[in-house]
């Protein structure tokens, strides 16, 4: 401390020498004499001399430093997670941040420079100004609001002026990503703060894997939100300063949820595989009539459906287990030909003789052997799992679709789905593949118009990857997932697949066998147009060609053709417009917004008297608007764009 003193004495004098030396006036050599001495206890207080620390073991020198700074850091989720998860790496960030002190109407950053650090701001009072003329797209106001009030805003001479004191993070979005600023932010006061850089971060993570693992996922949330946010409101100065707690929340769930998936007693019964094998022989050379306990026996053979002691009881999915149980019966019936067990719960949209045989021979044209039908079974029993909350919650960013999950638990816990292992290796491969097919397109979306010919494009690329039995077997598989939709009414056959979705079941499968020797955009449109003839439309033009996918979006039938009509001709002439142009847009040539959901949003507002289907398609160009407006339409790596309208519908 005496050394301390005598030093801060020596500064001061050596100070006063420079400043007599360089002729400085009295406010001058008062205003450096001032903020020099306040520096030189500043830095004391924030580190530590070199020779001192050079004193200490490496030890010993972290815990110095995270002694010094670390009452500052925990502020912050992502330091404090580091700080529990991963203290060594949490202790090399500290000291990796770097000590700035700065005087009153000091320039820290400027309007048009590059952020490449992350600012916290520890002790002073700062501005966050914004030139006027540039502010179009900064909310002051709204950044009022995102900051509870601590920021005290307004407009001051020729710029938007935002104020505050004391600890606060700026640009952490820099960490992860490059930008420029838009903003200038000063000090107005005597001021400290520390800086962090991209690459001192990637530095500090990047020698311990699953501290690295660990950033990586914060950092793939955090810019997934934030640009978002920015997008909107402008630089990369201020975010809402919620977003890293809610992220390092969801993190934290996640997390939960894996302990939960490793501690829970998850395993099904396992029969003895010859008992799978001869169901298997049974179902394909016993032709005729399905015996009376086919369900006791499925549930029996595939121990994940088992009522009792099944994966779906244990995670509380049994509406998913009763319709994989629907579906994995009606299987059973296509391959016997049992028409009278498939259609024993339809009574007044039967399913007629015709379309059965049609149905007959789709079948036939799969060409099912006995390891593609055993596939096919695992496959129905097994997809429902990949719907549990706790493993979607459980998966890596990017990898959050049912097939994801289910694709995971057969490698990283086959206990869980024992039929899985109970394949040969070619069955194995038939069921991944049958998954991939079904993440690149779910059937029951191409049949109500939802998708667009981009992602048929998709589909024929997964074929020609893939191979053509897989996906005759996928093209089955999604066939049987629809007949079991309405598993949890009656499984007593198929309740959903009568005469009526019988009819546009075939009408997909009729162009999709084409898929491979085809273009995507004759398949689609070539269904769009079957669909329109099946209810007496027109679809020689573009106009009656949009039409008719809105009867499949609103999944119309004949007797609301009238009604689809007086909507369409209601809109005016830019909105008329406007949806032509979108329900035509394909994903090849031209961006296309796939709104998921869109046939829930539009068939609820149908029934909903006071909105209609006029006000419902009025929003739907608004929104389109805005997302074209909002610059979605460029830059896009793909031209078909998926839109959530979950919330809206």
């Amino acid at each position: 401390l005496q050394r301390l003193h005598m030093e801060a004495k020596d500064t001061k004098r050596r100070l006063s020498q420079v400043l007599i030396a360089s002729n400085a006036d009295a406010g001058l050599t008062a205003r450096v004499l001032r903020f020099g001495m306040h520096s030189f206890r500043r830095r004391a207080s924030l580190s530590v001399e070199g020779s001192v620390m050079g004193l200490l073991s490496k030890a010993l020198a972290c815990e110095l430093m995270l002694a010094q700074r670390s009452r500052y850091f925990v502020q912050h989720p992502l330091l404090a997670m580091l700080q529990e998860r991963c203290s060594e790496v949490y202790a090399t960030i500290c000291h990796a941040f770097e000590t700035n002190i700065f005087a009153d109407a000091d320039t820290i950053f400027r309007a048009g420079a590059i952020s490449d650090r992350l600012y916290m701001t520890i002790r002073g009072k700062y501005e966050l100004a914004m030139h006027i003329e540039s502010s179009s797209q900064w909310q002051l106001h709204s950044i009022n609001e995102l900051t509870d009030g601590r920021f005290e805003v307004g407009v001051y001479n020729d710029s938007c002026v935002a104020r505050f004191e004391d600890l606060w993070w700026l640009c952490e979005v820099s960490l992860f990503s490059t930008s420029v600023h838009e903003c200038e932010l000063r000090t107005s006061s005597f001021a400290d703060a520390f800086t962090l850089t991209g690459a001192d971060l990637a530095a500090c993570v990047g020698k311990v894997p699953s501290c690295a693992i660990l950033m990586y996922e914060y950092a793939a949330e955090y810019l997934a939100e934030a640009n978002a946010f920015l997008s909107e409101h402008g630089g990369p100065e201020v975010v809402p300063p919620d977003l890293p707690r809610r992220i390092v929340d969801r993190l934290q769930t996640k997390r939960d949820h894996v302990a939960h998936i490793s501690s829970a007693r998850l395993n099904s019964p396992t029969p003895h595989p010859q008992e799978v094998s001869d169901f298997v022989s049974s179902v394909m050379n016993a032709p005729g009539e399905t015996s009376c306990d086919a369900l006791d026996v499925v549930q029996h053979t595939f121990g994940e459906l088992h009522p009792e002691l099944g994966i779906y009881r244990s995670l509380k999915l049994d509406g998913e287990r009763k319709r994989a149980e629907a579906a994995l019966l009606s299987m059973i019936y296509l391959i016997r030909g049992d028409y009278q067990r498939f259609t024993a719960c339809q009574r007044d949209d039967r399913l007629t003789p015709e379309l059965w045989n049609a149905l007959q021979r789709f079948v036939a044209w799969v060409g099912l052997t006995e390891e593609m039908a055993h596939a096919g079974f695992v496959f129905l029993a097994l997809r429902g799992i990949g719907k549990s909350t706790a493993f979607l919650g459980a998966m890596q960013h990017g990898e959050q679709t049912p097939e994801d999950v289910v694709l995971a638990l057969m490698s990283s816990f086959p206990l869980v789905v024992p039929s899985f292992g109970m394949l040969n290796e070619g069955g194995c491969l038939l069921v991944r593949k049958v998954l991939m097919f079904h993440r690149t397109l779910n059937l029951a979306q191409f049949l109500q118009g939802e998708i667009v010919p981009g992602q048929l494009a998709d589909l024929q690329a997964t074929i020609f990857e893939e191979g053509c039995e897989p996906f005759r077997l996928y093209l089955l598989c999604c066939a049987c997932i629809l007949c079991g939709l309405r598993g949890t009414e009656s499984r007593q056959g198929s309740l959903f697949m009568g005469q009526s979705n019988g009819e546009v079941l075939m009408a997909g499968i009729d162009v999709l066998q084409r898929l491979r020797t085809a273009s995507p955009r004759g398949v689609y449109w070539a269904y769009i147009s079957a669909r329109a003839r099946s209810v007496s439309l027109p679809c020689a033009s573009l106009d009656e060609l949009a039409l008719a996918r809105l009867l499949c979006l609103t999944r119309s039938t004949k007797s609301d053709v009238a009604m689809l009509q007086t909507a369409w001709s209601a809109l005016d002439r830019d909105a008329g417009e406007a949806l032509l142009r979108h329900l035509i847009a394909d994903g090849v040539g031209t961006l296309a917004f796939v709104f998921i959901f869109l046939p829930d949003y539009l068939a609820n507002s149908i029934r909903n008297p006071v909105i209609g289907l006029r006000r419902a398609l009025v929003v739907l160009v608004d929104l389109i608007d805005s997302l074209r407006s909002d610059g979605h339409t460029v830059q896009q790596e793909s031209l078909v764009l998926p839109v959530s309208l979950k919330d809206l519908a």
